[in-house]
């Protein structure tokens, strides 16, 4: 009886052995990404003994509070000065929106300045339309001194009303349109 009393005891040992075991199983860690190179091949063993068992855990905790304090320090160096470093990184994002802000104020200014220049061109080029000068890319054709002349041809010359002044018009006009257009097609999307 004594010696089945004392098989008895060891297969209880060995049982909550195994239970323990299990129950170590279930307990794997969830550590972050960054730890992954922590780790030893797969599921830790829970059937060695406790100390190797706890030993390795230990190894791998002591890893990844290292990867995990130098992944800090490497974001964290960045944004000193405010405190904690999310306060500081809060910061420097109140800072970027305000730069971005800034910069935008300078562009729409840019944007402002040519569109004055173009708009200036363009009433320079309506106070001309509205003389009586021939302007326009058959000037050489329409003066009297020419030989021969069409001055007398109002249909081409006619300052008022003359296909040259009316191309005159339309050509400037072109200009601006395309000028406009480039900068349309050249303008990058940043809002």
């Amino acid at each position: 009886a004594l010696h089945s009393g004392a098989a008895l005891s060891h297969s209880s040992a060995e049982a909550r052995s195994a239970m323990r075991g299990a129950q170590r199983l279930r307990k794997v860690s969830g550590l972050p990404s960054e730890c992954s190179a922590c780790g030893g091949p797969g599921v830790p063993n829970p059937f060695v003994p406790t100390r190797e068992y706890c030993g390795d855990r230990y190894s791998e905790c002591k890893c990844c509070r290292a990867t995990v304090q130098s992944k800090l320090a490497g974001v964290c160096n960045q944004f000193r000065g405010h405190g904690s470093c999310i306060d500081g990184i809060k910061a420097a994002i109140a800072k970027k929106k305000a730069n971005c802000a800034h910069q935008q104020r300078i562009d729409d200014y840019n944007k402002a300045q040519r569109q004055q220049a173009i708009d200036d061109a363009m009433g320079l080029a309506r106070a001309n339309a509205t003389s009586d000068a021939s302007l326009g890319p058959f000037d050489n054709d329409c003066a009297s001194w020419q030989d021969p002349s069409c001055h007398e041809y109002d249909a081409l010359c006619k300052p008022s009303y003359g296909c040259n002044r009316q191309l005159w018009k339309d050509m400037k006009n072109w200009d601006g349109v395309k000028s406009w257009y480039g900068m349309y097609v050249n303008t990058p999307c940043f809002r």
